[in-house]
């Protein structure tokens, strides 16, 4: 590797049997991490990355941790969906020689100043995010995210060997809608968790559970039949464990 001036290379590191990552969160301006393997007794340089949105005063790379074939590393300075340094983390899984990012994480609860990232772990198939400048419960009084189901990252549903994770949970407008027998609904998570989606009536009386449970992270589509359902206007929500999502959709019999 060739150094830059002011780089911080070294600013944060992490060492997991033979591989090694560290973090430079200023090279570049956005920050960058660096991945190391023991080969005999010599240590080579594997890979440098970067985040694939990255910006600058991102910090990439401020705070690392690794183990086995995942790996999570903090953004605190990235800016998200217009918070300013409400932070961020990035999951990163090894597939062969290569490490590709499968997953950024930000706060359910996102706010400005948050630091969403200043500090990471990874531990089995969990990950920890530390979030000091989180003010829910009075200035800069903290909070830390609890992540589950990395190992869902790790291979494709139709075990193609690639997938595609969104960034962020989605709710799709269904489509066809309006609709007069079956429409589909398109969803995503970007980490493993318990959800459900519930159709409701403009009374805002229960009508449907489409799905109640446990899911893998992942593009997901679901169908909806007309059933014994009346013509008219309903909602379908998306529950997650922070997060609820809306949308409408008409049938007309």
């Amino acid at each position: 590797m060739e150094a830059d001036s002011a780089d911080f290379f070294g600013w944060s590191v992490n060492i997991y049997g033979e591989s090694v990552i560290v973090g430079a969160p200023h090279h570049e301006d956005s920050g960058s991490v660096y991945f190391f393997t023991c080969e005999g007794e010599e240590w080579t340089e594997q890979t440098r990355l970067n985040a694939s949105d990255a910006e600058a005063e991102d910090r990439f790379g401020y705070t690392v941790s690794i183990i086995e074939d995942s790996a999570i590393i903090g953004a605190h300075g990235n800016n998200h969906n217009g918070n300013d340094l409400s932070g961020s983390a990035y999951i990163f899984i090894k597939e062969g020689d290569d490490w590709i990012e499968r997953s950024k994480l930000m706060a359910s609860d996102i706010g400005d100043d948050d630091g969403f990232g200043y500090f990471v772990s990874v531990s089995g198939d969990n990950a920890i995010v530390g979030s000091p400048g989180h003010s829910d419960d009075g200035q800069n009084s903290g909070a830390a995210y609890i992540y589950s189901g990395l190992g869902s990252l790790t291979s494709a549903p139709d075990n193609s060997g690639d997938i595609s994770l969104p960034f962020n949970i989605f709710l799709s407008s269904p489509y066809p809608n309006p609709f007069n027998s079956t429409t589909t609904i398109e969803y995503g998570l970007p980490m493993l968790g318990e959800i459900s989606l519930i159709l409701y009536d403009l009374t805002g009386q229960q009508v449907n559970v489409i799905y109640n449970g446990r899911q893998n992270a992942g593009h997901h589509s679901l169908s909806l039949n007309k059933g014994n359902l009346s013509s008219g206007l309903y909602f379908i929500r998306l529950n997650t464990a922070n997060q609820v999502f809306t949308q409408k959709v008409l049938l007309i019999r």
